[in-house]
């Protein structure tokens, strides 16, 4: 389950290339989302004061969300293992399958091919924006 980058997605329940809804392709002996995509952006944005590629772009019945980042990995998860009877703040319901998240990140298996080794006070910056809009 670590991801090379050269596993093809094409017609699988990872091929995101084209708008589908989050929760269509779960089912049998796919429970959900909780996997690295590798990263090949084709659009740049002006955003915060910077230009990042455009990941991920998210559509709901009131919001759309954009996903900008300069890391070449986004995790994908989608609550596989939320409970009913636990809550979220705010009072509501924790549900499978009823959240999800994008978190922007390296691969997580990088560290086996040499990368990610930073010496004592040296930086790592990386950048990701989340652009809400309503519909």
């Amino acid at each position: 389950m670590i991801p090379t980058g050269n596993v093809p997605v094409k017609g699988t329940v990872f091929d995101f290339t084209e708008p589908h809804t989050i929760g269509e392709r779960i089912g049998g002996d796919f429970i959900g989302y909780d996997h690295n995509f590798v990263l090949s952006p084709t659009t740049t944005e002006e955003v915060i004061g910077h230009t990042l590629p455009l990941v991920a772009e998210v559509s709901g019945k009131r919001l759309k969300m954009h996903v900008y980042t300069d890391t070449p990995g986004i995790q994908f998860y989608i609550g596989n293992f939320l409970g009913e009877g636990e809550h979220f703040s705010g009072n509501i319901p924790q549900v499978q399958h009823g959240a999800f998240c994008l978190e922007a990140q390296t691969e997580p298996n990088i560290i086996n091919h040499g990368e990610c080794f930073y010496e004592a006070g040296e930086v790592y910056r990386q950048m990701t924006a989340y652009r809400v809009m309503k519909r």
